[in-house]
């Protein structure tokens, strides 16, 4: 195993034991070990061979992670939104933790004080939302005066339940689920039952006031605990958030190492079967002739000929990376700039090549090209107009005369043409004289001197017959 290999792994072990994590905090037992045993299942076909089995098992993986995605989307909400948060993390979240506390703390002893009712559920790990009925979006930061008004005899949802969300007010009036365990309910009222009913189902803690008795009491975990002291209430609020890591992100990461230490082994073991077996991607060579452009000429320079134009390279990578690739984007550029004279011997490699994507160049055949550069001389050249067709019935061409009549051309010295050509007038759509606009058309290896225009006006004489 090599060092890619092992920061390969380690990347798979760590997502593999964040899934594992939510998964055994949002789960049941059974749903869990169901999963497990769809793995275990998976695992033995692919190494039993049984494709059809694997196939199958592979399509339903697929399906059912769509079916837990949905199942549990609130969790996959909360997840993403505490992610979002997380690099803002810091002093200012963790005293607006602090301050929540001890709001809620002193509300609570106020209103067991004075008698009056309250339910006020602090969420956990877990999602809330397929438990909750009804309810008010609110969204208000947490304040003394804001909950005594909620819970108030004349407030319209002091009956039902305040969900905190952080240090916000998220929603209030709700109804929770109601708990049939009249044990542990003895003679409580409906608060109480409805608070022992959510802590059931889900891992928030719900701090419920009676106001018959006065009594604070809390809901976690399935049971109903008297909390006779604030200072107690105070100590449990502080466990919980730091539980859910909003009172100490440090706490947090020093629980992290110790801590699920199965659940960490389950992941790296996990992480290594599945990288024994997936099988390594398949490398594949394949061979290309590129056409090679020579670039940066000066102006009045050419390539001397012969000039190589072409090469064959060879690429390599996987099989879908050459489904992307369009071979008529390959091409080797040969930057003549850099050459240090006139002429020289420019070494091909993989910089040069563009258009082969994720591919690497395995081989560049010829390894070396070649290069001399000529500098042309201007010279003085008549302008040679080409004809095409015969006048029309009737017509006799007098003459075609180009103006300007002479061009500067850039030629290669001793073998130059004799003179340039213009691009061909067709005289047979002629009915009259008339001049008319014609391109020049330079020899290969030859290029029109700077300041020279492109075409030149060709005045056409016709008479009749």
């Amino acid at each position: 195993m090599s060092w890619i290999d092992a920061i390969d792994l380690t990347a798979v072990s760590v997502v593999l034991y964040a899934i594992l994590r939510w998964l055994s905090v949002s789960m049941s037992r059974r749903v869990l070990a169901a999963l497990g045993v769809v793995v275990a299942l998976y695992i033995v076909s692919r190494v039993a061979g049984l494709f059809l089995t694997e196939r199958l098992l592979r399509v339903s993986g697929g399906v059912l992670a769509v079916a837990l995605l949905v199942a549990f989307q609130e969790d996959v909400r909360r997840g993403f939104e505490r992610l979002a948060v997380w690099p803002r993390t810091g002093r200012d979240t963790l005293g607006a933790a602090r301050v929540t506390l001890e709001c809620l703390v002193e509300v609570a002893g106020r209103l067991a004080d004075e008698r009056v009712g309250a339910l006020i559920v602090l969420p956990g790990r877990q999602g809330l939302e397929s438990h909750l009925r009804g309810g008010v979006q609110l969204g208000g930061r947490v304040s003394m005066p804001l909950l005594c008004s909620i819970f108030s005899t004349k407030s319209p949802g002091h009956d039902g339940a305040v969900i905190m969300d952080g240090s916000r007010v998220g929603r209030f009036g709700v109804h929770l689920p109601l708990s049939r365990n009249l044990e542990e309910l003895t003679e409580r009222g409906t608060r109480h039952t409805a608070g022992l009913g959510l802590s059931e189902r889900t891992d928030a803690l719900v701090i419920v006031v009676s106001e018959e008795r006065g009594a604070i009491s809390l809901a976690e975990n399935g049971h109903l605990e008297p909390v006779p002291e604030l200072a107690q209430l105070h100590a449990r609020l502080q466990s919980h958030y730091e539980r859910v890591g909003l009172l100490s992100a440090r706490l947090e990461a020093r629980r992290w190492l110790p801590g699920h230490l199965r659940l960490k082994a389950l992941a790296v073991g996990l992480g290594i079967g599945w990288w024994l077996l997936t099988p390594p991607i398949a490398t594949v060579q394949r061979d290309f002739t590129v056409p090679i452009q020579y670039v940066n000429l000066p102006s009045d320079t050419v390539l001397a000929e012969p000039s190589i134009g072409e090469a064959e390279i060879t690429l390599a990578g996987p099989d879908r990376s050459f489904d992307l690739l369009n071979p008529e984007t390959l091409r080797l550029s040969i930057d003549v700039s850099q050459l240090p004279g006139s002429e020289g011997s420019v070494t091909l490699t993989d910089r040069d090549l563009g258009g082969q994507g994720s591919l690497t160049v395995e081989r560049i055949e010829p390894e070396a090209v070649p290069v001399t550069l000529v500098r042309l001389q201007p010279v003085e050249l008549p302008v040679r107009v080409r004809l095409l067709g015969e006048p029309a019935q009737g017509l006799a061409l007098v003459a075609a005369d180009p103006a300007p009549a002479t061009v500067r051309l850039l030629v290669v010295p001793g073998a130059g043409p004799t003179a340039v050509d213009t691009e061909p007038v067709d005289v047979s759509v002629l009915t009259e004289s008339q001049s008319v606009r014609a391109a020049l058309v330079p020899a290969p290896g030859t290029r029109l001197a700077a300041g020279e225009a492109d075409a030149v006006s060709v005045r056409v004489i016709l008479k009749p017959n």
